[in-house]
């Protein structure tokens, strides 16, 4: 349960970076990727480490109900942290190698 929780929130966080880039990019055709993947993750920062804060503190109440949800909370807890620095990290030098084709019909 906790997997498919963190698998949501892990996709959609990098979908959102990623949709970021490529809207800078057809903003800024001119401008080089490594700007573009800088800004993009710079300016997604805030949201991305709100989201995960908010979620990792609502389930800190977790830790201390029952003993079948210990496991859980825990796993999200550390799950979440280290995604954000994967999202923030991994996902843009993923991009900055790979930027592909960016099309205006989206």
């Amino acid at each position: 349960m906790g997997f498919i929780a963190l698998t949501g929130i892990i996709v959609n966080n990098s979908i959102l970076l990623i949709d970021m880039m490529n809207k800078m990019r057809l903003k800024y055709p001119d401008k080089p990727i490594i700007d573009v993947v800088v800004d993009s993750a710079v300016s997604r920062l805030r949201p991305i480490v709100l989201t995960s804060a908010s979620t990792v503190l609502g389930m800190v109440p977790l830790l201390y109900s029952d003993e079948i949800w210990i496991p859980l909370a825990t796993a999200i807890i550390f799950g979440l942290i280290f995604s954000v620095i994967i999202t923030l990290i991994l996902v843009p030098i993923i991009y900055s190698k790979w930027p592909g084709k960016v099309n205006a019909k989206f």
